[in-house]
């Protein structure tokens, strides 16, 4: 059999100074892919800096955050994202989507910006990473109008069950992070173990959101396995069973994502 292999789906690689012990780290504890995601054009330089110092299994996306939107020109952000997606190794298209929470851009700007990343990612073939936060009526206003949906996911996911299942119900998948393992996520357990496991794929989000017991500390990708036990025990499977079906989802979702070869 072969043995136990992860994927970090969503972490910001960047954020690292000691890139080449985090990335050593991952591999030891069993990640075999990491998706180094994307938050605004000038990011993106950065992004492509930590391409050209990792290995082959970290790829990335492009994508201009919510949180952003308003510091960039949407005039040229669908041809931008289409440029830069040829990349072989830009896998995913994001980070975007809707936050309303205080102090964010318009949801006006926030949609202009959703529709031309969701352009893009029709157009590419490539998923969609999609940030959600207290703006599920935004999200499924666009979305449920749209002739043609792009592949995607919901990254750290902590909505509710009705939204899982409906993008669920697209083909979409889940993204589950370390919240997944805070005592205070009983609701977001509850709701995970009513989804089956073929929808979910896991992330760190790190440097942030580490899961028990390293909460409060810096997060990395070596850490994600105790999310993978979290999910495990949440839906009374095996480790080996979440390995499986995550990493598999995954490279599903993401086909241009390089999967070393199985020994």
């Amino acid at each position: 059999m072969s043995p136990m292999k992860f994927v970090d789906s969503h972490c910001h690689l960047d954020r690292y100074e000691d890139l080449a012990e985090v990335l050593s780290r991952a591999e030891k504890n069993a990640i075999e892919h990491i998706v180094s995601i994307c938050v605004s054009r000038s990011n993106f330089t950065k992004v492509m800096e930590v391409l050209h110092n990792s290995p082959p299994w970290v790829s990335a996306s492009i994508g201009i955050h919510p949180s952003e939107v308003e510091h960039e020109d949407l005039e040229s952000l669908e041809s931008w994202l289409l440029h830069h997606a040829q990349h072989p190794r830009v896998v995913g298209i994001g980070e975007t989507g809707f936050d309303h929470t205080p102090n964010f851009p318009s949801p006006e700007a926030q949609l202009a910006s959703f529709r031309l990343h969701h352009g893009a990612a029709l157009a590419t073939g490539l998923p969609l990473l999609v940030h959600l936060r207290d703006a599920e009526a935004s999200f499924f206003s666009y979305m449920r109008t749209q002739p043609k949906r792009a592949t995607g996911l919901l990254h750290c996911f902590t909505a509710s069950l009705s939204c899982a299942q409906e993008v669920l119900s697209w083909g979409w998948k889940i993204s589950l992070s370390g919240i997944l393992t805070f005592p205070n996520a009983s609701d977001l357990r509850e709701t995970v173990r009513q989804l089956p496991i073929s929808g979910f794929l896991l992330e760190t989000d790190g440097p942030w959101l580490a899961p028990q017991p390293y909460r409060g500390q810096r997060n990395e990708s070596a850490y994600l396995v105790e999310t993978a036990k979290t999910l495990a025990m949440t839906l009374n499977v095996s480790l080996e069973d979440v390995a499986y079906h995550t990493t598999n989802t995954f490279y599903a979702l993401f086909p241009k994502a390089s999967r070393p070869n199985v020994k």
